[in-house]
């Protein structure tokens, strides 16, 4: 279900940035129709464009992280195995994915209040993560401990 939700997220994101671009790029034809105000206009215009692309990236790992976890990332199960695909790359995906929707929820909404107060979602998503780190190593043990090692937690680790 949730992977579905992002597909549409993702899909109507895609078509905003096409959308929302194409008129940004067109100032000076606008320009010819509604005068001077085209150039404001498309700022605006660029802005609704980047936060969806913006939209687009974070639904992009959210999905490929909800994949790689398969049920787990819903319903927890004793007998899960660790995970592969993008975890081998970076321990919490679909957290670095939800932590900016929120930011990008605000300034799509031109809300200053709720773009400040999605500030508040990147010590409680690193909360979260971590307080899931320590059950995964209750659960998983040593091979845990070995896998920690490896990927980053929110960004991928730079090999020597």
């Amino acid at each position: 279900m949730i992977a579905w939700f992002n597909f549409a997220v993702l899909l109507f994101a895609t078509i905003l940035l096409l959308y929302f671009y194409v008129l940004s790029a067109r100032p000076a034809a606008q320009g010819k129709i509604v005068g001077p105000a085209a150039y404001q206009r498309c700022f605006y215009y660029r802005l609704i464009a980047t936060g969806a692309e913006f939209v687009i990236t974070a639904t992009t790992l959210m999905l490929v992280g909800v994949r790689d976890a398969g049920e787990e990332a819903i319903r927890p199960k004793k007998d899960h195995t660790m995970y592969g695909g993008i975890y081998v790359k970076i321990r919490h995906p679909q957290a670095v994915g939800e932590v900016f929707l929120f930011a990008v929820i605000g300034l799509l909404l031109h809300s200053p209040f709720l773009t400040i107060f999605s500030l508040v979602y990147f010590p409680i998503l690193a909360m979260m993560c971590y307080a899931e780190e320590a059950d995964l190593s209750l659960r998983y043990g040593d091979a845990y401990a070995e896998y920690y090692r490896n990927p980053g937690a929110f960004w991928p680790k730079r090999r020597a």
